[in-house]
């Protein structure tokens, strides 16, 4: 999103969940701080979770959840670590059905790669405690595309020892020549 404070972020995000009618939205490097309300980044219909990176002015996550969906954070599982690895997890339930855990997560490129190794994965181990499916959504800034790149080839050992399948097959971010997709 690169900043939810930027007023024309906000108009098309606001439009296109009008559009879209998503359950769950998600959004990193959201750059809000407490200077900012939950109120003036209120989407109607959805219930806001913030994960704000307080003392720098870049980086921090939210997710937009419909107000039909009972949410909350859990808050032993979200955080932003020292090394600026950000993870916002929410228990997601919907009517009678089982709930689900959701975790937002972000990697800048200045966040070590072991990251993934010393943050994520005992997160991760955390939540399968809850008994519970676990979708992990976000960007761990690693090209897909690149496979001898030493950070994807970082992040397919953790997919691989943790039993991961990325979704994503294609591009989701271009910028003049280049693409990324993890």
């Amino acid at each position: 999103m690169r900043s939810l404070k930027d007023r024309t972020h906000l108009l098309e995000l606001r439009e296109l969940a009008l559009e879209w009618k998503s359950s769950i939205i998600t959004v990193l490097e959201t750059w809000l701080n407490t200077s900012v309300t939950s109120a003036e980044m209120q989407i109607n219909g959805y219930k806001l979770h913030r994960l704000d990176r307080l003392h720098k002015g870049v980086g921090g996550v939210c997710a937009y959840i419909h107000r039909d969906l009972k949410s909350c954070i859990i808050k032993n599982l979200s955080s932003i670590s020292d090394q600026n690895f950000h993870q916002l997890c929410l228990n997601v339930h919907y009517k009678k059905l089982k709930s689900v855990v959701i975790c937002v997560s972000y990697r800048p490129d200045n966040s070590p790669l072991s990251s993934f190794e010393e943050l994520l994965k005992p997160s991760y181990i955390q939540a399968l405690t809850l008994n519970k499916p676990i979708i992990i959504l976000g960007d761990l800034n690693c090209n897909g595309l690149e496979k001898s790149c030493p950070k994807f080839k970082a992040l397919e050992k953790f997919c691989s020892e943790m039993n991961f399948k990325q979704r994503i097959s294609t591009p989701t971010w271009f910028f003049s020549s280049h693409s990324n997709i993890a």
